[in-house]
């Protein structure tokens, strides 16, 4: 039975499709990439397909207007496969078929996808809304993205303040700091405070984000040996099973960043 790692970022524009891309491409390098599966549950403005360079025939909405018939051998044939291997489930091509995929049709698509793939790794939408409710409820682990900035930081107390309201069990949730440089003037014990969350990860601010961004492949294959490239296999040991992806332990020491 698969792992659900959802990334979920209450501020747009905080880095979180780029951490799925990333995540998701760094675990099917360290394992075998047909077991890993990228989710674009951000219904109406989905990003993955771009970030991985890929040009979905199927999307999540056919999985939702099937759903009666909805099973593993028909699920398997909406997925896209990424050069890598691994598989994507695009999200819907326009922000008006967003309302065709249920919560229902999200339940039911990941419930499938946990026994078909070992890490199935969500995109969410900026926002807590019934789908992502319904997604954090049946994930494995949840990386909060947060940006070193106060809107992004204020944005992620209010939303980690509703889950608390709702007791979402608060040790699935590992908190990741983008673009972490020394301009940011955020202190971050200040941060982890006013969270009540530890960091668990950072990643660099570098210029070959973008880049990366713009060429449609993740910095750790493009630029594997850049700091940042460092940082995101970070974030991606932070969920990786050691059962499935053993080779894993021995990528760099990762959990140094903070020193």
């Amino acid at each position: 039975i698969g792992r659900i790692i959802t990334v979920m970022s209450p501020k747009g524009g905080a880095g979180k499709t780029m951490t799925t891309a990333n995540v998701a491409l760094q675990l099917a390098m360290w394992g075998e990439p047909d077991r890993v599966v990228v989710v674009d549950a951000d219904l109406q403005f989905g990003d993955v397909c771009i970030a991985m360079q890929v040009d979905p025939v199927h999307t999540i909405v056919e999985a939702s207007r099937e759903l009666d018939e909805l099973d593993e051998e028909l699920l398997e044939s909406l997925l896209t496969t990424h050069a890598s291997g691994m598989k994507i489930l695009a999200a819907p091509l326009e922000p008006s078929l967003a309302d065709e995929v249920s919560t229902q049709a999200v339940v039911r698509v990941l419930g499938l996808l946990k026994r078909m793939f070992d890490y199935i790794i969500v995109d969410t939408a900026p926002f807590l809304d019934e789908p992502v409710l319904s997604i954090l409820e049946r994930s494995d682990d949840v990386l909060l993205v947060v940006d070193m900035d106060l809107p992004s930081v204020k944005n992620a107390k209010l939303a980690l303040d509703t889950l608390k309201l709702i007791k979402y069990p608060f040790e699935r949730m590992k908190l990741v700091l983008n673009r972490v440089n020394s301009k940011a003037r955020l202190d971050i014990g200040e941060l982890e405070r006013s969270l009540e969350l530890e960091v668990q990860a950072a990643i660099s601010s570098d210029k070959l984000v973008p880049r990366a961004v713009n060429e449609g492949e993740p910095a750790v294959s493009l630029y594997p040996r850049s700091r940042v490239a460092k940082d995101l296999r970070g974030v991606a040991m932070l969920v990786v099973d050691e059962e499935v992806t053993p080779n894993a332990a021995v990528s760099d020491g990762q959990r140094k960043w903070f020193k």
